[in-house]
């Protein structure tokens, strides 16, 4: 998180200097990074609970990684998917937060407020089954470690 806000702090400067910021749309940067650090910390504890037992669980995470890179809008523009495609974009939580920081850092459209509701679902998921199975393993933590 801390990486994070210092990188989108000096972005968001860069971005004030270019004239390319929308000030108005602040409220929505909020709710992006408010999801996507419930969204993180629900897979990190689930990750972080399986990688105890399961160690190659690292190498797994690597390609999962960087296949969710490519299919999230990150450095591209959701225009340019075709349209059959874009249903299943749209079910990638991490489209809505990419969307969300957008719509601040370069005067982009806010995503639809089903979206975000789909991103803040997506998160409640993510923390309740994180943290369950986080709490149910660590009890064998000690053990394993």
């Amino acid at each position: 998180l801390i990486h994070s806000v210092i990188a989108l702090v000096l972005f968001a400067v860069i971005q004030a200097v270019r004239g390319e910021i929308a000030p108005g749309h602040l409220p929505w940067l909020l709710v992006g990074l408010a999801g996507q650090l419930a969204l993180t910390t629900g897979v990190a504890l689930f990750v972080g609970a399986l990688q105890v037992y399961l160690r190659d669980v690292v190498h797994s995470l690597t390609l999962v990684l960087s296949a969710l890179f490519y299919v999230t809008p990150i450095v591209y523009p959701v225009g340019l998917v075709p349209e059959a495609l874009r249903r299943w974009l749209a079910l990638n939580p991490l489209t809505t937060v990419v969307a969300l920081y957008r719509s601040f850092l370069v005067s982009g459209d806010a995503p639809s407020l089903t979206a975000v509701a789909g991103l803040y679902v997506g998160a409640a998921v993510a923390l309740v089954v994180g943290a369950t199975v986080f709490r149910r393993l660590a009890v064998g933590f000690a053990d394993e470690l």
